[in-house]
Formats: structure tokens, sequence, C-alpha cells
């Protein structure tokens, strides 16, 4: 990755953790407080089979979510926030 395409990956990062701490305010408690603090941790149900092992471990930070706790697009936003900090 050259160093525009890393500027590009950050920006893209710090949009989407932006996002996240916008629609935390929709969930109140723990999600919420959740998805300001460290979105990358928050995972569904749905997500475990495809969440990376540095995200989603049964000793590590994350918390796992019943899928009808978030909505389409939180799930989809946290898969967006880990995919970009891999890139980085």
């Amino acid at each position: 990755m050259n160093e525009d395409q890393k500027k590009e990956a950050e920006r893209k990062l710090r949009l989407l953790l932006a996002e996240a701490t916008e629609l935390s305010w929709a969930f109140p408690g723990e999600l919420g407080d959740s998805l300001r603090a460290s979105p990358e941790y928050v995972v569904f149900e749905c997500q475990i089979p495809s969440v990376n092992f540095r995200y989603h471990t049964s000793s590590g930070h994350s918390r796992v979510y019943k899928d009808h706790d978030g909505t389409e697009r939180v799930i989809a936003l946290t898969n967006k926030i880990r995919s970009a900090l891999l890139r980085i």
C-alpha cells in the first residue's frame, strides 16, 4: 500500500468511526457505549463466522450481540470498520 492509498484508507476509517458514533446514540446501554468506544469489537451473531480473529475471540475484547439488537446498517458498518482496519 503506497502513502496515498494509506491516507485514503485512514480517511475512510475516520468517516466510518464518525458514523458509528452518530449511530450509537440510537442504542442505549452497552451496545451504544461499545459503538462509541470500540466499534471494531462489536460483533453480532450473524457475523461470527466471518469476523477476523483479531476482533473476535473467546478471550478477546469483543462483545457478541444478538442480531436483533442491531440494525442491518450497524451490522454492515461494523464489518466495514474491521475491513478498513485490516487494510491499514
